[in-house]
């Protein structure tokens, strides 16, 4: 089944329920979809890891290599390069060893899983519920109120912040 005919029929379930007030409706519109034949798989903060950066900041920067100019990409199981090209046209793939010599000779560990979820701001929260209070069910805003507040601030990479 193509992706975009999925994502239709989602279109459709959302569209013959109407409202989705809070995540668990909307997991049931999206298992709805389909004809009700879609598994879906509801991710916590578990199934979420904080990889490490293993790059090299010097080889990247000695290539002069910009994701902006690449066509195509590809990688290898067991190979430490990447493979690319800017151009369709181009006959040989470039190589890049974008790793650190420490991720190249000992390999890149498993990383820890996650041990919360990641929150939103105190202020947004609040700004949320109030807002969202008036015009959704109580059974609803019970989601949006046991929304998960970050003890300090993200930083794990992500460039949108908590908002």
């Amino acid at each position: 089944m193509s992706a975009d005919h999925f994502h239709h029929q989602v279109e459709l379930s959302m569209k013959k329920h109407k409202t989705a007030w809070d995540f668990d409706d909307f997991v049931a519109r999206v298992s709805s979809a389909n004809g009700g034949k879609t598994d879906v798989i509801q991710m916590s903060f578990k199934n979420f890891f904080n990889w490490k950066d293993f790059s090299s900041k010097f080889k990247l920067k000695k290539e002069q290599f910009y994701f902006k100019n690449l066509v195509i990409a590809t990688f290898n199981r067991d190979e430490n390069v990447f493979q690319y090209k800017t151009n369709f046209e181009e006959e040989q793939f470039k190589v890049l060893n974008f790793l650190n010599n420490k991720a190249v000779k000992t390999g890149i560990p498993m990383p820890e899983p996650r041990d919360r979820n990641r929150g939103v701001d105190l202020t947004r929260k609040d700004t949320l519920v109030s807002t969202l209070a008036p015009i959704i069910p109580k059974t609803s805003l019970k989601f949006w109120q046991e929304l998960d507040v970050y003890r300090d601030p993200p930083n794990d990479g992500d460039d949108e912040g908590a908002a």
